[in-house]
């Protein structure tokens, strides 16, 4: 199975908010980690989750690899099997073309010809498909997995918040990951799961919470 609709990062903003008890939202509410995120503007989301002050905490990602999201297993089979037929209409042009091309009923340039549109038809629907699934609230959350320094002497409460929107109207909903402790005088590996509510993100900002 390919890997399906690898996200579109566009940049990675990293953050910090100091507070005690539940996180506020930029916008004043809760950030929800269960996925069905909070509104938020950019601008506020991007001055109040700044790289910046994280360092100046002590407290910095050293590393990250983000992992593509993944439709739910409930409604893979569906997709599958759409996907499926696409492949299988592709295969029976191009089968057909080679008995063509074989018994001599056309010539190698139209079999080369029709192998070219057999291959843009092939690859419209697939992006077609791709683009109706990206519409459906079916998707698992994605992950994240970071190698974090924590160099203060005290333990952090720590988690990763995105942003998804639109920057131009500076609308958008933040939504984050569960929350981990990195003891004091620590550098490790951790992963976080991003919950977003059964959306497809195409493109985010992405920040830390530091508690």
């Amino acid at each position: 199975m390919k890997k399906l609709f690898p996200l579109a990062l566009i940049i990675v903003v990293l953050a910090l908010v100091s507070c005690s008890g539940d996180t506020p939202s930029p916008d004043g509410g809760i950030v929800n980690p269960g996925g069905g995120g909070t509104s938020s503007s950019y601008q506020l989301f991007k001055e109040l989750y700044s790289e910046e002050a994280a360092a100046d905490e002590g407290v910095s990602i050293i590393t990250e690899r983000l992992l593509a999201q993944e439709i739910v297993p409930e409604s893979m089979a569906e997709y599958e099997a759409t996907e499926q037929v696409i492949y299988d209409e592709y295969y029976a042009t191009t089968g057909n073309l080679d008995d063509q091309l074989e018994a001599g009923t056309i010539t190698d340039v139209e079999y080369y010809e029709g192998l070219q549109k057999a291959r843009l038809l092939w690859q419209e629907k697939l992006m077609r498909l791709d683009m109706e699934w990206q519409q459906r609230d079916v998707w698992e959350g994605f992950s994240m997995i970071a190698r974090i320094a924590n160099r203060s002497d005290w333990a952090r409460a720590f988690r990763i918040v995105v942003w998804d929107g639109d920057i131009y109207t500076d609308e958008g909903v933040v939504y984050s990951s569960q929350t981990v402790t990195l003891p004091p005088e620590s550098d490790d590996v951790y992963t976080f799961r991003i919950a977003t509510g059964g959306r497809y993100l195409e493109s985010f900002f992405m920040g830390v919470d530091l508690i």
